[in-house]
């Protein structure tokens, strides 16, 4: 969505290390905004 690369979002290695198997296919994002029971994420 914003062009920056995941890292410069905060993604990382300790978070990589995370990421279960049955957890691959999914795309890492981060949160930006919450409001109330909506959410805004970033992909990069």
């Amino acid at each position: 969505m914003t062009g920056a690369p995941l890292a410069d979002l905060g993604w990382s290695d300790f978070f990589a290390d995370q990421v279960e198997p049955d957890e691959a296919g999914l795309a890492p994002m981060r949160v930006a905004t919450v409001h109330r029971a909506r959410l805004t994420a970033m992909d990069g």
